[in-house]
């Protein structure tokens, strides 16, 4: 069966400020994403969003987009609302694929489901920290055992500075049953202290399995981060 991949693109991002749209080596940030999303085999892309210019910039390049709603709080939710409008029996998972990641190949994202196939509910990747990463609060620290096959027990994220741990990758996999008891969870506690919607998923009770990958350049999340990009890039 095929997989869906959806890219949860929003405007309004506090740290960067119309941020699926900024360019760099010619191609806006949703494009770089989406590129890599449908190089991915037996998958069908979706970006969703709540912003006419960035459907509108998707459906320049060849895209197909879901609307939903601006009040939506997380990328997590967007997904959700989103799996609303497609016939979700027709995929063996949903892969979440934050749109702030323009270089993880197309076999990290298929990876990502590895997890899944190993009993978890949902399946995300984590990879080494540099030392640079542990003290940096947009860098998320992710605590996992890990097994001896690569892929782990997720126990619990944060941003504070952490000496141990994996960094975390913007992107998560589910299981259908998964998606469907996710639609019922409130946001939770922890998951507003921190900021990090996977903390959600611990909270009710869902199992997180992280699969240990290379490390994935450039995250854009701040103007640094985007500067670096277009520095990568010659532009």
């Amino acid at each position: 069966m095929k997989k869906l991949i959806i890219i949860p693109s929003r405007a309004q991002s506090t740290r960067l400020p119309n941020k699926p749209l900024k360019e760099f080596g010619g191609k806006t940030l949703v494009q770089h994403v989406w590129e890599k999303a449908i190089a991915v085999p037996s998958a069908d892309v979706y970006v969703a969003t709540d912003s006419d210019e960035i459907a509108n910039k998707v459906k320049e390049f060849g895209g197909e987009v879901l609307m939903t709603a601006s009040e939506l709080p997380t990328g997590t939710d967007r997904v959700l609302a989103a799996t609303a409008m497609v016939t979700v029996s027709n995929y063996d998972c949903v892969i979440n694929l934050q749109g702030d990641m323009p270089f993880i190949e197309p076999t990290q994202i298929l990876a990502s489901t590895l997890p899944l196939d190993r009993g978890y509910d949902v399946g995300t990747l984590v990879y080494e920290m540099h030392e640079a990463e542990q003290n940096n609060p947009n860098s998320v620290k992710a605590i996992v055992s890990m097994h001896s096959n690569n892929t782990g027990k997720c126990h619990w994220f944060v941003r504070a500075p952490l000496k141990y741990g994996y960094h975390h990758a913007g992107i998560y996999s589910y299981s259908l049953s998964a998606v469907e008891k996710i639609k019922l969870f409130a946001q939770s506690t922890y998951e507003n202290v921190e900021k990090l919607e996977q903390l959600r998923f611990l909270e009710n009770g869902l199992s997180i399995g992280a699969q240990l990958t290379n490390h994935i350049e450039g995250e854009i999340n701040t103007p640094s981060d985007l500067d670096q990009a277009q520095r990568r890039f010659g532009f």
